[in-house]
């Protein structure tokens, strides 16, 4: 290939993520959060941190103190608003799409980086894979996955700095990056050390000369990313102590791990036990195995054919038709009658991660080529790292749900493994051409089919809600009912009155600019595990609310469909012994066949 042909290329794989980044932003525009779970969460605490509450305190919070100061950061520099938070995000997204190109290119060159970096454009940043909104990185239902997810990345860039260089900047660097995972979700840090590990523990070869006498030794470099890490814990908990007592500042800075010690029932939660696939083991052990030999037989045989004609089609013609051919299979098949669960279809993550994680490792272990030594260390990184990131999924990996960012990372050392990898190991035999177009062929079709699901989900996006900078669109059947609440409250209540949405909508207190009076913000089974219900009645009789906002939550996914009738006992009594009904729109909430409704409560 010609130089010229060659910058082109590149050229072509550096803009056709910035097109479809830009073209996803438009499609998906104001259509991001859910109107009542979860994201409101992600307002209300930086707009209450701004307005002098404490998180731990009067705000109570079960993750790591990162992510909502960093929210509240914004809101001071930028006005509170939700597009405040959509602006700071859509720039962190941009930040970690240039990463994640930066290393795909590296590891396997400008077309795997630009289908990586399309793929998690398409499917996890702008995807729209559920019922429900912010699993996405605009409005994510959680700042500390998409946080912690830039923060872990971050750290292992650096420590592959590190590597390169020997620089001692870089490696401390890396090691207050893993201190700012730290501070958001326990999975998120955990996998960020793994892959870390891998990068600290074997010594770089060749040896690059030290800046700092101590760094080539393996406990050298271990104290120094420790000193990054610590250092960043440490300057937490100074914030957080001079606010609040030593022990509730430790609490925090521990954050989800102190949450795991404390919380009760949680994992036991039938959502928890489907997330990770061991409600049904044999079925989720079933369609992984199922979905891992389709993906052999799939692209194994693909591998063969290139193998045996890819040598005399080893052409940039025969990639293309091999492209067109698989592409159109994949996009003509449901016409057929023969649609794929795309959803489904990164089951196998797992399994493939740990094939090559074994594989990388083994590489790094035997090749007496110091840098093929240190890409296979780079390589393993990555790898390890992205799968410790899938255990919370390990049995049902998926796109959806959680999935968005705990299997992000898995997708693309996949996809840079089939588009660039695999391809240039073909090419040494003259030919990799056709593999290469046939799986861009798959890629293709499957982004289609998971666009198709999110175009379905944004097509049932039609009623704008909120004003101003707070305004987005969700759908017609909980948004008007949500509208009328607001006004209601509007129209009964002063600013400084407080609201309580039971069991959960503490958007509404966001949007009304009115304060909850209790630190909970949602009143949902695994809250009330991690608190303990006792701990938030007692909240409520000390601070009663001046208005109450009962909103129809199905909460099955938790094996306790209703608050009130399954859970919530104690608060729903203290509720009914104290306040009435006063208003009521649409259907009685919180009762079997109801599809939504809210009853407005007040003090007789």
């Amino acid at each position: 290939m010609s130089a010229s042909r060659a910058r082109a290329g590149r050229l072509f794989a550096a803009l056709l993520p910035v097109a479809v980044g830009l073209g996803m932003l438009v499609w998906t525009w104001g259509k991001w959060p859910d109107v009542l779970v979860d994201f409101g969460r992600e307002l209300y605490v930086p707009w209450r941190l701004l307005e002098g509450e404490r998180l731990y305190a009067e705000l109570a919070w079960f993750n790591g103190p990162l992510s909502p100061h960093l929210n509240a950061l914004w809101f001071r520099l930028f006005g509170v608003s939700l597009w405040t938070l959509v602006g700071a995000n859509l720039a962190l997204l941009a930040l970690l799409a240039t990463l994640a190109w930066r290393r795909l290119d590296a590891e396997a060159g400008p077309w795997a980086a630009a289908a990586g970096t399309v793929a998690f454009l398409v499917v996890f940043a702008f995807g729209h894979l559920t019922g429900i909104g912010n699993y996405n990185f605009v409005t994510p239902y959680s700042h500390e996955l998409t946080h912690g997810l830039l923060a872990a990345v971050a750290a292992l860039v650096a420590l592959g700095r590190f590597r390169a260089t020997g620089r001692t900047a870089p490696l401390v660097l890396g090691g207050a990056a893993l201190g700012l995972a730290f501070l958001t979700k326990a999975e998120v840090f955990l996998a960020a050390a793994g892959g870390a590990a891998c990068l600290l523990l074997p010594a770089p070869a060749p040896a690059p000369a030290p800046r700092t006498p101590g760094t080539r030794g393996r406990a050298g470099r271990l104290a120094l990313a420790a000193g990054g890490a610590l250092g960043v814990a440490a300057l937490a908990f100074a914030l957080l102590a001079a606010r609040l007592p030593a022990a509730t500042a430790a609490r925090g800075v521990l954050g989800t791990w102190a949450a795991l010690s404390t919380g009760g029932g949680t994992p036991d939660l039938v959502f928890y036990r489907e997330l990770l696939g061991i409600d049904e083991p044999a079925a989720n052990a079933l369609a992984l195995a199922t979905w891992s030999a389709a993906h052999a037989v799939l692209f194994g045989g693909l591998w063969l054919l290139d193998r045996r004609v890819g040598p005399r089609a080893g052409t940039p013609a025969a990639g293309a038709a091999a492209f067109a051919l698989l592409a159109a299979a994949g996009l003509i098949a449901p016409a057929l009658g023969a649609p794929v669960a795309w959803v489904e279809a990164l089951r196998p993550l797992p399994l493939v991660l740990l094939v090559l994680a074994l594989a990388r490792g083994a590489r790094a272990a035997r090749t007496a080529d110091a840098d093929e030594r240190e890409r296979a260390v780079r390589d393993l990184a990555w790898t390890v790292f992205a799968l410790l990131l899938l255990a919370k999924i390990a049995l049902d990996a998926r796109p959806s749900h959680y999935g968005f960012a705990l299997a992000l990372p898995a997708t693309l050392v996949y996809v840079a493994w089939l588009v660039g990898r695999a391809p240039a190991g073909l090419r040494a035999r003259g030919g990799g051409a056709l593999f290469r177009g046939a799986v861009l062929g798959v890629l293709l079709a499957a982004l289609v089919g998971l666009s198709r699901t999110t175009a379905l989900q944004l097509s049932r996006k039609t009623f704008a809600l909120g004003e101003g900078a707070d305004r987005f669109v969700t759908d017609p059947y909980r948004g008007p009912a949500v509208a009328r609440a607001l006004e209601r409250v509007e129209q009964t209540s002063g600013p400084d009155a407080t609201l309580l949405v039971l069991p959960e909508g503490i958007s509404l207190n966001y949007l009304a600019r009115r304060r909850t009076p209790t630190p909970y913000p949602n009143f949902m089974p695994p809250e009330l595990a991690i608190f303990g219900e006792d701990a938030i009645v007692a909240a409520l009789e000390a601070a009663p609310p001046d208005t109450i906002l009962l909103v129809h939550k199905d909460t099955s996914e938790y094996g306790l469909p209703f608050f009130g009738t399954d859970y919530g006992l104690a608060i729903a009594r203290w509720v009914v012994a104290r306040y009435q009904v006063v208003h009521a729109i649409g259907q009685p909430p919180l009762q079997p066949g109801t599809v939504f409704g809210i009853h407005v409560l007040q003090r007789p």
